[in-house]
This record gives C-alpha cells, sequence and structure tokens, in this order.
C-alpha cells in the first residue's frame, strides 16, 4: 500500500466534513448519445480508473492521528464512484480526490478520441512539490492584488451569504453524428 500526507487544503475538508460527510461531495450526471457504447465506455471507465492513483486513494488516520492518502486496487465507492445507468453516465467524487480542473483532465480522457496509455504521474509528486514550494512571494503578489478587501464574494440563491449552492451538475454529451452534421451546414 502506498500511504502519503495530505495538502494543507485536503486536510482542511476533511476535517470540515467529520460533521457533514457529504459537504465536498460533488455529482455529476453526464446525458449520453444513443449509440455512445455504453460496455466499450464502462471499459474505458474501469482503465481510467486504474491509470489514476487519486481514484483509488482513501483516506486513514495514521498512528499519531495524522490523514493520509491510502492508494488501494480499486476506487473507494464513498470517494469516487462511476456508474453507466439508463444512458447517463454518473459520477461522484470527494473534493478532496479531484478539483474542478482535475474532473476536466478526467473527462477529456474518457470522451477523448485518442485515450491515454501507461500511469498518471502520481499525486504524491505534486504534494512533494507543492510542499518545496517558497509562498512568501506568492502572499506577497495576492496582499498587492487584494490589499484591503476582506468580504467573501456572495452567491446568488446560496442558503449562506458566503455559501455555495449544493447542486449536482449535468452534462449533456452531444451526439457526434449530430454535430459533423451542423459542422456541415456552417
Amino acid at each position: 500500500m502506498k500511504r502519503f500526507g495530505l495538502t494543507p487544503a485536503q486536510e482542511a475538508m476533511l476535517i470540515d466534513a467529520i460533521n457533514e460527510p457529504s459537504r465536498y461531495i460533488t455529482r455529476l450526471r453526464i446525458a449520453l448519445p444513443k449509440d455512445s457504447g455504453e460496455s466499450a465506455l464502462a471499459a474505458r471507465l474501469q482503465r481510467l480508473i486504474k491509470r489514476h492513483e487519486a481514484l483509488r486513494t482513501t483516506f486513514i488516520r495514521g498512528a499519531s492521528g495524522e490523514f493520509l492518502h491510502e492508494v488501494t486496487d480499486s476506487a473507494d465507492e464513498k470517494l469516487f464512484s462511476a456508474e453507466i445507468i439508463n444512458g447517463e453516465l454518473k459520477i461522484a467524487f470527494h473534493h478532496a480526490l479531484l478539483d474542478g480542473w482535475s474532473i476536466g483532465v478526467l473527462l477529456n480522457e474518457l470522451f477523448g478520441e485518442q485515450e491515454p496509455t501507461g500511469q498518471a504521474p502520481p499525486f504524491r509528486y505534486y504534494k512533494k512539490w507543492l510542499s518545496s514550494r517558497d509562498y512568501s512571494k506568492d502572499l506577497a503578489w495576492y496582499k498587492r492584488y487584494l490589499g484591503e478587501h476582506t468580504a467573501c464574494t456572495a452567491f446568488p440563491n446560496a442558503d449562506e451569504p458566503c455559501g455555495y449552492e449544493r447542486r449536482g451538475l449535468f452534462f449533456s454529451i452531444p451526439d457526434p453524428a449530430l454535430l459533423r452534421q451542423r459542422a456541415a451546414e456552417l
């Protein structure tokens, strides 16, 4: 088993979610074209899970109580799950595993014309790089950029003044034949 420490942001999310476990869970529903080849997509999804350690990660407590990543042989369904049901790909993941940028990379790999091969760079490489950084320049830049601004941005329809709306996202993958037809009409 591979075990390594969390980033400060991951640790903060896990601690924050102790009393509300679903707080950082994101759910996506992706409508698939009718001729999407669901069994081929399901097989590609399994290869994607094998390629990315983050999708096979669970979080455990170390001997001194610290949170650790533990990479396993399969996805921990409490942290990442994906299934194809009734023409939809349903994905759920904990934000401590994936962020908006990362899910975009995974969806591009899943639906892209060319499937990547080999193992993706392990997250622990990013963690090592992150822990070696000198943040003083970053902090100085943000202090100059933000100045004295201390108020948070209010989101419309939020339950809390600086909260966020807890809803899943729904995407529709267009039918490739329809896209080609529309492109030809241009």
